[in-house]
């Protein structure tokens, strides 16, 4: 025992455990998958099978299925009344209709293409319009959220050929913009906490070196718990999504520099 210990404490035993650490945190990151692919959106995901929400929204899929997707609402607002309103409106809702438009946009409600509708989608003082898009697939899906970057994109050409204002709002307008926030958080709450921490650990030591090292440290085990999550996310189901992602950066860089 007492060869052990003076093994693993001395500096070739230091070595080789740093080494060996090494070892399995690049092994690790290696056959990892992405933590991003792993990932999930889906609330019901994160609930215990036999949970309400979780039966009534199996029940709502079988009992009304439905394929208009969630809709996205494009306004297109003149500030005065004009013709380029409607001619706006029609080129967007025709570049819809075109092999260019994504496979996610499932239906088009315009009201160019029902005049009976030119009621409740055109204001009116007739300087403002909505088209509503339906798209298919689950909002936290990259295929989801291209499909509505292109709506964003077609809209402003729409809108910019005629001099007006366009934007995307509604359910799919706003979760888009939420996901591409929780997607972007991860990585300022990470370095919002290294840079906390970096400031403490220098106040308190006043020793540069006394203060990278926990960091490089706490780094790596950073990177380790995200490999592991990842592996066990891809093998065994374990349900990820960017808050957990996050809070888990928070925890490690706590737990190591304490």
């Amino acid at each position: 025992m007492q060869s052990l210990l003076f093994s693993s404490s001395s500096i070739r035993g230091a070595g080789i455990a740093i080494l060996l650490w090494l070892l399995i945190i690049g092994g690790g990151f290696s056959i990892a998958p992405a933590l991003s692919e792993v990932t999930s959106g889906e609330q019901s995901e994160f609930l215990p099978p036999k949970a309400e929400s979780v039966t009534a929204l199996a029940l709502k899929s079988t009992k009304f299925p439905s394929d208009d997707g969630v809709p996205a609402l494009v306004v297109f607002s003149s500030g005065q009344e004009t013709a380029g309103l409607q001619e706006a409106i029609s080129t967007f809702t025709n570049a819809i209709k075109t092999t260019a438009a994504p496979e996610r946009i499932a239906s088009v409600f315009s009201p160019t293409d029902s005049p009976a509708a030119a009621a409740t989608l055109i204001s009116p003082s007739g300087t403002t319009g909505m088209v509503v898009v339906g798209i298919g697939g689950a909002p936290s899906n990259d295929d989801f959220q291209e499909a509505v970057d292109w709506l964003v994109t077609e809209s402003r050409k729409a809108s910019d050929m005629f001099n007006i204002q366009s934007a995307v709002t509604g359910p799919a307008g706003i979760t888009n913009d939420a996901v591409k926030v929780f997607r972007s958080i991860d990585i300022k709450v990470t370095l919002f906490t290294v840079v906390l921490v970096l400031v403490l650990l220098l106040l308190i030591y006043r020793s540069p070196l006394l203060a990278i090292v926990p960091l490089i440290v706490t780094g790596t085990s950073l990177m380790l718990a995200q490999s592991i999550s990842a592996i066990l996310a891809k093998e065994f189901g374990l349900a990820l999504n960017q808050q957990v992602t996050s809070i888990m950066s928070i925890l490690v860089f706590g737990a190591g520099t304490n």
